[in-house]
């Protein structure tokens, strides 16, 4: 093959290489081997990474190509994105910003060619060999970074970092994975702060478990080689240990026990590295109506269109975030086929990791099509995978008809972003959440996707709160205010999948923007996410709401129809209040969009804390 027809692919799209990938995972890989030095980093820790294929029995002629996806999260040092704007030939020197990927091989006849592409989420590098043959045992490498230049730093997330990685032996245009892939091992960086989460509500007297752990300011991993002395304060009425000692294990667990029904907080510090941190707020007999568990039931993987493996997904929601209920929602049609051995091992990991009494784990996927995205749950230990671009189930008409007879529910989405939601399609039966909040935003107000909009013309939700995490990592968000964080809430008498998957679908539930508020909201003998029929009792409705707050409360807010009608400013971390609203539901009542309903008034509650992080709790209804 004559050197002047052989280029580096470029890339074109996402979806090119996943293409790729999707068919590759049917096909025997490549005999040939991969790995990365050095394989193990701390979050954001900046080097020079080289990626060494040793050729397997197969060479590599000219024509050849070898391809390796970098993710985004991968950074140039300086802020600088990799890779470098300003390519300049492998091998050559720049200082300053320098080259970050340079090319070398084993053998000196060796002649490469090198092209770099950015379709989206990740960068990929693409090396064809214009001359010579690399035999069985010889050696290329990727390097990534520069001593003259700038070095790359690794991701921010806690977990194995996975290269994908595809060899075209032939120049063909077909690529072939090579196994295993190759991957950093990352871990958490120094301490720069404590978190200490606790159950959100507990029983008096009953002995609980308060997770201690320091953590770093890229993404609050557990952190490094951390070994220091926790001071524990809370008032007289929680018993708990005063100090709590760390050798090495960067997250501990120790016991404690309130005396008494009230509020209580515990506060860790380090005095020898200035470290500090709060809980959460501890309820004991909050409310009567059962215990609050925080849970995160959305967020993706490798295997969709993330990082991270669904073991390394459930073990961070229960062990790092202490979260009592997770799900998968994977999407996919990306990476994954959406094959039957892909879905048996997301039903396999959820089941491992469901522990009745300890940690809910819930069955389920998401769905994509025209009218807006769904996740799918469902109750049990097994349930059916229908994604959005097979036949059968490519609109949400025929989702709703394969799902009938389930226990399921299917939950709509950044409902004003990326594939807006589309409300003239409703199912009480099926559709009764809505995600409110996301890393991609609030969706509460805002033209005709958001949820004001689907409650005015009738649609009957709840309103949860999820991360729609890419990284592996439930319950963690970018941590800045409002952005990628996201947290359902719900009231069970239990914690068992079963018992969360109820309280889901009877709206016993609210969202927060990732904090852990404890909130309780009534209207007369209603509870959260309730609806009655009219009755002249209704005609004084007497609202009560009671809020604790990871910061200072600065507002309650009760929404009306869409209408703020009340707002109720706070100064402490504490809100418990009494409203009456006098006014004729008849004035104020929404008219019917759709066949069947009758003229209807909601109502909900929004807290917003000093911090800026926010709760809102499910509505209730009033049918006239």
């Amino acid at each position: 093959m004559d050197k002047q027809d052989i280029k580096a692919k470029r890339w074109e799209s996402i979806a090119e290489w996943y293409a790729q990938s999707r068919r590759w995972r049917n096909e025997k890989p490549v005999d040939g081997k991969v790995w990365i030095e050095p394989n193990h980093a701390k979050a954001c820790e900046p080097n020079i990474w080289e990626i060494i294929y040793q050729v397997g029995h197969t060479p590599l002629k000219a024509g050849a190509h070898l391809s390796v996806e970098v993710s985004s999260e991968w950074k140039m040092d300086l802020g600088r994105i990799y890779p470098a704007p300003h390519l300049v030939p492998a091998g050559s020197s720049s200082n300053g910003y320098g080259v970050p990927v340079q090319v070398k091989t084993s053998r000196d006849d060796i002649e490469i060619d090198l092209a770099i592409s950015q379709p989206s989420r990740f960068s990929i590098i693409d090396v064809a060999i214009t001359r010579g043959i690399l035999q069985k045992d010889d050696i290329i490498k990727i390097i990534l970074g520069r001593s003259d230049g700038s070095k790359i730093r690794a991701q921010k997330y806690s977990q194995d970092a996975v290269f994908t990685m595809g060899v075209d032996l032939t120049g063909n245009g077909e690529y072939r994975r090579i196994s295993p892939l190759p991957f950093v091992s990352v871990s958490g960086s120094w301490a720069t702060a404590l978190k200490i989460i606790a159950p959100a509500t507990v029983d008096t007297d009953e002995l609980f478990d308060i997770k201690v752990m320091p953590i770093d300011s890229y993404a609050h991993n557990p952190a490094s080689d951390y070994t220091s002395e926790v001071e524990l304060k809370a008032s007289n009425a929680l018993e708990i240990p005063s100090t709590i000692k760390f050798d090495q294990n960067p997250i501990s667990s120790v016991k404690a026990r309130v005396k008494s029904n009230g509020i209580y907080r515990i506060t860790g510090v380090d005095m020898g590295n200035a470290l500090i941190g709060r809980s959460n707020p501890i309820g004991a007999g909050f409310s009567s109506d059962g215990n609050i568990y925080f849970g995160d039931i959305h967020g993706q993987v490798y295997e969709s269109i993330g990082t991270g493996t669904s073991d390394e997904y459930f073990s961070w929601g229960r062990d790092v975030e202490r979260l009592d209920f997770c799900a998968l929602a994977n999407h996919y049609g990306g990476r994954y086929n959406a094959t039957p051995d892909v879905w048996n091992i997301v039903l396999d990991t959820t089941n491992k990791y469901n522990q009745p009494g300890k940690f809910a784990a819930i069955i389920g996927y998401e769905w994509g099509g025209r009218s807006g995205h769904r996740n799918v749950y469902y109750r049990g230990d097994t349930g059916l995978l229908y994604p959005g671009f097979e036949d059968r189930s490519n609109s949400l008409d025929k989702l709703w008809n394969l799902l009938d007879s389930q226990d399921v529910l299917t939950i709509p989405h950044h409902s004003r972003y990326c594939t807006p939601t589309d409300w003239s399609l409703r199912n009480d039966k099926m559709q009764r959440l809505v995600e409110i909040c996301s890393q991609w935003g609030i969706s509460e107000s805002g033209g005709s996707h958001s949820v004001q909009y689907a409650l005015s013309k009738g649609h009957r939700l709840g309103f949860i709160g999820g991360t729609d995490t890419h990284f592996g990592q439930p319950g963690h968000g970018a941590h800045g205010i409002n952005e990628g964080r996201g947290l359902t809430a719900v009231y069970a008498k239990e914690l068992t999948r079963e018992a969360v998957f109820d309280a889901l679908k009877d709206r016993f539930c609210y969202a927060t923007t990732g904090d852990r508020i404890l909130l309780d909201f009534r209207l007369n003998n209603l509870r959260m996410g309730q609806g009655a029929e009219y009755s002249t009792e209704y005609n004084t409705r007497k609202i009560f709401v009671k809020a604790e707050g990871t910061a200072n409360i600065t507002k309650a807010e009760i929404i009306r129809n869409n209408k703020v009608i009340h707002c109720h400013t706070g100064k402490g971390l504490s809100v418990s209040f009494d409203w009456e609203d006098k006014e004729s539901l008849d004035d104020i009542a929404f008219k019917p969009s759709y066949d069947g309903d009758s003229p209807f008034v909601y109502y909900y509650c929004r807290i917003t804390q000093e911090n800026g992080q926010m709760a809102w709790s499910s509505p209730i209804w009033i049918n006239l």
